[in-house]
């Protein structure tokens, strides 16, 4: 299962998962905290957003969705249709987009937003930075949540844990499956509008991670849908595979250095942890 499809049924589910790395390290997952309108910690992170920011791996946009209401041009982008969805519904310009892919704006954004353990996507830290980098303008900074001092660092690939068996949905209420939303245009100056409407993203009834294909909707986690009527995909059951990383704070200096940047602060806020870089 592709790490698109993970994370739609992980915003379906709405229950926290944990990822295991080989070494039986360990992240948690809860995209009922991303959900929230803030998390307690958001407050430096969105202060430090002082123009055009891209925020990548942007989920329900929680982060991109206050900074448009706060009139601070943003875009969210993030694998998962349903992330989008739910982003775009808070007011956030959000694209479909893999991070890796061709961007707007790429070389002109004052901040990139790597927030929620985000360093980890992709499984390779050093290359998302590098990515980062080539997105910021020559003064931008990269604004990175890692893990607390004295944790452990890990990188490659981790098997969700947390599914209950590996029932597919019954036919009950899927994912939306209506329009995926307004794509925002690349624009001229490369920040997105909320363009023409996009295709039918027909993701509905996947079975979540692990469970039945169950509501979408519950939790105020997107809008009603209609009946799959194909039983869904079935859930994780534990063994869905994630390329991810953790980084903690200790490690920073290393990372920047091995990625052509340089640390700026580094800060903890309500027991969160956080990094500023720019280019060299």
């Amino acid at each position: 299962m592709s790490a698109a499809l993970v994370f739609d049924a992980l915003f379906r589910r709405a229950a926290p998962v944990t990822i295991r790395h080989r070494t039986g390290r360990e992240q948690r997952f809860d995209p009922v905290a991303w959900c929230r309108d803030d998390l307690p910690g958001d407050g430096g992170l969105l202060a430090r957003c002082t123009g055009p920011t891209l925020d990548v791996g942007c989920g329900p946009g929680r982060l991109a969705g206050e900074l448009a209401r706060r009139g601070c041009p943003v875009l969210g982008i993030d694998i998962s249709a349903t992330a989008v969805r739910l982003a775009r519904r808070r007011g956030a310009a959000a694209l479909r987009r893999d991070v890796f892919e061709p961007l707007p704006g790429a070389g002109r954004w004052q901040h990139v937003l790597l927030a929620d353990g985000n360093i980890g996507i992709g499984g390779d830290p050093a290359r998302l930075l590098r990515r980062c980098r080539r997105l910021l303008a020559a003064a931008g900074r990269v604004h990175v949540e890692v893990t607390a001092p004295g944790t452990a660092g890990w990188s490659g690939t981790a098997v969700l844990q947390g599914g209950q068996g590996s029932h597919g949905g019954q036919g009950g209420h899927g994912g939306q499956g209506g329009h995926d939303g307004q794509d925002g245009h690349d624009g001229q100056d490369g920040h997105g509008g909320q363009g023409g409407h996009g295709g039918h993203d027909g993701l509905g009834g996947q079975g979540g991670l692990g469970g039945h294909g169950g509501h979408d909707g519950q939790g105020g986690l997107g809008g009603h849908g209609g009946h799959d009527g194909q039983g869904g995909q079935g859930g994780l059951g534990g063994q869905g595979v994630l390329a991810w990383a953790s980084v903690p704070v200790d490690d920073v200096a290393a990372l920047a250095a091995a990625t052509a940047m340089r640390v700026l602060e580094t800060w903890a806020e309500a027991g969160r942890w956080f990094a500023t870089l720019s280019p060299r």
